[in-house]
């Protein structure tokens, strides 16, 4: 079964763009934890986005 890279890519990048609005909206972290797993998931969402999107022009690049 092939994986939904597309969609992946999408959810990482949407996240990455989301995050500071929800920041925003949401106020400053209350406490020291929620401040690691806010770093962290947005983190995650930049490495996320910028591996799947380089996996996307290397694919795209070798089929040419």
């Amino acid at each position: 079964e092939e994986v939904p890279w597309w969609a992946i890519e999408l959810g990482c990048w949407t996240m990455v763009v989301l995050a500071p609005i929800l920041t925003w909206v949401n106020g400053p972290a209350v406490s020291t934890d929620q401040a690691v797993v806010r770093g962290t998931v947005f983190v995650l969402a930049v490495l996320g986005g910028v591996s799947t999107t380089t996996r996307r022009l290397l694919l795209r690049r070798r089929q040419r």
